[in-house]
């Protein structure tokens, strides 16, 4: 079991390391993401307001907040994709 899936904060804010300067773009934006929520649920505010950020500029920099969603949500709540198992087109 993950230390998120367990609520073991302290635990996921020790597996989700702060990225070093050679770590790959998406893992980094992954690695900060995960710092956000164990930072944020730790009641340490500010440090997790600063990993958001980071995880934010991270993501535009690699062009993740200019993609558009996969696919619409369906009428039954779910993403087409999951629905239909169909791939987005780039």
């Amino acid at each position: 079991m993950t230390a998120l899936a367990a609520r073991d904060w302290s635990g996921a804010l020790e597996a989700f390391r702060e990225p070093g300067s050679r770590t790959e773009a998406v893992v980094a934006v992954r690695l900060l993401t995960g710092r956000g929520i164990a930072l944020k649920e730790l009641g340490r505010l500010p440090e997790s307001a600063a990993a958001f950020d980071a995880a934010a500029s991270g993501a535009r920099g690699i062009g993740w907040s200019s993609r558009r969603p996969y696919a619409s949500t369906s009428a039954e709540g779910l993403p087409n994709v999951f629905r239909t198992g169909a791939r987005p087109s780039p």
